[in-house]
């Protein structure tokens, strides 16, 4: 007994603190303290205001019941019954227009500092498909703010409510306010057994929904429209529509038969507390001459009594099932940044600089196997690196871990002789202007999404943009570097080519002029011509700056002053081009596999 009352008090705890954290977020924003401030007392008049006008009628009634009828005190008292709804609905206008003035700024800085927390969570934390979930889930707690903030609020309301009825009613008989309490605990407990199901059930329904994202987006974006009509796909997309549709409809179904069960059980405790309590105030009038006034009042204040016990542990349930999300969110937003919490000092690249891996190894999280093993290579300041190997071999994982998006899980890499843990990591990833195999296009106008930033230098641009060979398209867009990137956002935007997508994303890593270049399998799409041409572009671009081009492909290993060739998350073969070809190994192989195809074609 005495663990269970220990728990109950620790369980009561937690959920005020997980509520006091939430209540944080509101406090630590610049409009906080008026919010509070309104929302106060709004709490105030919402408790008193509905006592009074409970109370006047039956005062009223004894009034107009007497023998000697008291004018004066009917006037005052229709006067208030009459004026304070009005009162009270204009302060309530605008006590909601400012909460909701106060409310709109603290809701933009909450959403602002959670996105912020999640574009400076360490990458590869941000890429566990776990987090995902818990990232959107925290996200609803975190929504949930002014839920907490109601209820809260909620309980001076109810608390002063509370104590002014059960005075009142305990003039009349003490049984009554028992058996009123015990009915409402009764609820209450079977409604907290129920919100723990519902929870499980929330849980459910999120991987659920997960599913379905995956689904109804390949079945609206234009992207898969292609393919679905000449693969003839619409038959195995709908059937695995219904198949994660009919399973959120049997999950939506049972959690609607739980969350009726306190509904069920709440009726017949009414009727049965109603019955006595009828009785019993029936009796008093006809047997004891009850004042009808009286009656009205005592049983509009056994209804509000029962209204609000019930809303009150009704409302703490509440507080109870967002504290569990309030516990994910707590664990989110608590996730470490080793990467970016780690070293503080300014990265220095300059001619002569070496980055250096030394024993380097990692594994993904949660995978025993190791996608890099023992890599050792370095980098000069105007080198330029080839790095070649088939799909899987570890150059992907090899870019991730240079640009510290990894740390790594054996070994150390230096810049300039130091571990770059200790450099800042914002500082150290403006060292690189990367395009990625997977780059995005940003639906911003074409000139940010080049420049990534709305106050760009134009005759950089246009500088850049005839270097990749994109002012024609510039100059053929009424709008120019205003023109929006997708007709979806707007009609007179533009949706680039495949190509222009790819020398967009090269304009984007050059307009950035990072101090080393990285051009991660961009043009895999194209073909080896295209490729080596795009390749001899950005190569004479950027004449005396560090650049690492990564390929599965050997049209551009002439352009490197070394060549490393990965195989099985090694380092097989460092050299120059010349050295390795005439090695006679695995690039030797790679190579005339590919010259025997064009030779071919």
């Amino acid at each position: 007994m005495k663990n269970k009352l220990l728990k109950t008090v620790s369980d009561c705890k937690n959920i005020f603190f997980n509520a006091k954290l939430l209540l944080n977020y509101i406090k630590g924003e610049k409009s906080g303290k008026k919010y509070f401030v309104y929302k106060f007392s709004q709490s105030i008049i919402s408790a008193l205001i509905p006592l009074i006008l409970m109370t006047l009628p039956g005062l009223l009634i004894n009034t107009l019941s007497r023998e000697e009828f008291a004018l004066y005190e009917c006037v005052v008292y229709l006067g208030i019954i009459l004026v304070l709804p009005v009162l009270n609905y204009f302060i309530n206008v605008f006590l909601n227009y400012q909460l909701k003035k106060v409310t709109q700024q603290i809701e933009l800085g909450i959403d602002i500092n959670f996105y912020k927390h999640i574009m400076t969570m360490d990458y590869e934390v941000y890429e566990n498909p776990d987090i995902q979930i818990n990232k959107s889930r925290s996200l609803s707690a975190l929504s949930k703010v002014w839920s907490v903030s109601d209820i809260l609020f909620g309980f001076i309301t109810q608390i002063i409510s509370l104590l002014t009825v059960i005075l009142v009613i305990s003039f009349l008989n003490p049984v009554l306010l028992i058996l009123v309490v015990f009915f409402s605990i009764l609820f209450s407990i079977i409604k907290k057994k129920v919100n723990k199901s519902l929870f499980t059930l929330d849980q459910k329904g999120s991987e659920i929904d997960r599913r379905m994202w995956g689904v109804t987006y390949m079945l609206d974006q234009q992207d898969y429209a292609k393919e679905i009509r000449l693969f003839n796909m619409p038959d195995l997309l709908l059937n695995e529509y219904k198949r994660v549709k009919e399973e959120s409809i049997d999950l939506n179904m049972d959690y609607l038969k739980k969350q009726n069960v306190p509904n069920n059980y709440n009726s017949f405790l009414e009727l049965v507390q109603n019955i006595f309590i009828y009785i019993y105030l029936v009796f008093n009038v006809v047997k004891k001459s009850m004042p009808i006034g009286n009656f009205a009042i005592y049983l509009s204040y056994y209804g509000k009594l029962e209204g609000v016990l019930k809303g009150f542990l009704s409302s703490f349930l509440e507080l109870a099932q967002i504290s569990l999300n309030v516990d994910e969110l707590n664990q989110f937003m608590k996730l470490p940044k080793k990467i970016h919490d780690s070293g503080n000092l300014h990265p220095n690249y300059s001619k002569g600089s070496i980055i250096e891996f030394r024993n380097v190894s990692f594994k993904y999280p949660g995978s025993d196997i190791y996608a890099l093993k023992n890599v050792n290579i370095s980098i000069d300041s105007n080198e330029k690196l080839c790095i070649v190997g088939p799909n899987g071999a570890g150059k992907s994982t090899f870019i991730k871990l240079l640009t510290r998006l990894y740390s790594p899980t054996e070994g150390i890499i230096l810049l300039n002789g130091r571990n770059i843990a200790e450099y800042d990591a914002e500082e150290y990833m403006r060292l690189f202007s990367p395009v990625f195999q997977d780059f995005v296009k940003y639906y911003f106008s074409i000139g940010i999404n080049i420049a990534l930033t709305a106050d760009y230098d134009v005759n950089k641009l246009d500088r850049i943009m005839r270097q990749c060979h994109l002012d024609s398209l510039i100059q053929k867009l009424p709008k120019g570097y205003d023109t929006q990137v997708s007709k979806w956002i707007d009609p007179e935007g533009i949706e680039p080519s495949g190509g222009e997508n790819q020398r967009i994303a090269i304009a984007r890593a050059l307009y950035n002029e990072g101090k080393i270049y990285i051009l991660d399998e961009p043009t895999a799409a194209l073909d080896p011509n295209a490729e080596y041409e795009i390749y001899m572009q950005f190569n004479n671009m950027i004449i005396d700056k560090c650049a690492i081009l990564v390929t599965h492909r050997l049209s551009a290993v002439q352009l490197a002053d070394k060549v490393a060739v990965f195989n099985n998350g090694q380092i097989a073969e460092y050299g120059t081009h010349a050295e390795l070809y005439a090695k006679g190994g695995i690039y030797t192989e790679m190579f005339d596999k590919q010259a025997q195809f064009y030779r071919n074609e």
